[in-house]
């Protein structure tokens, strides 16, 4: 079980990464050919409903990174604030963030890319299922780990 569980966060802390990283290279790669004006702020629908200068493109990434440290800080502290919780409550507590880090830069990597891929004229918008999947992943996933805490044997 315990090689499991690390083997996901593993697993979740490269995802992490990677969608970070992948974050940047998309408005580096595209950034000498945006235009102008970029999409920074999407309706429900997905559909772009607010514009502003091309140097935009860098405000969700470094958002992300950001959010995701402060995540990772707190995962990795999270004893040492709640002395009072057990070892396994702080182990579920800190998979729920790592997978909180993961899905932020998992949706803020997807909106970056469809950002530049908008103002290319390469895609229209969001999606319309973008916003319901996020809210249902954002609602589901981070609580497993307190469902397997209550089914703990």
């Amino acid at each position: 079980m315990e090689t499991q569980r690390s083997k996901l966060e593993n697993l979740l802390g490269l995802g992490t990464v990677f969608f970070l990283v992948v974050a940047y290279l998309i408005p580096v790669y595209y950034y000498p050919t945006l235009p102008d004006q970029i999409p920074i702020h999407f309706n429900a629908s997905g559909i772009a409903d607010s514009f502003g200068g091309k140097g935009m493109v860098w405000f969700m990434p470094i958002l992300a990174s950001v959010i995701c440290f402060g995540l990772n800080k707190l995962r990795k502290n999270f004893q040492k604030l709640n002395p009072r919780i057990t070892d396994h409550q702080s182990r579920v507590s800190e998979m729920s963030l790592l997978i909180v880090g993961f899905l932020i830069s998992l949706s803020f990597s997807y909106i970056s890319i469809q950002m530049v891929l908008i103002s290319l004229g390469k895609s229209e918008n969001l999606g319309i299922w973008f916003l319901p999947t996020f809210i249902i992943a954002f609602l589901i996933l981070p609580f497993l780990p307190l469902y397997k805490l209550g089914n703990r044997n």
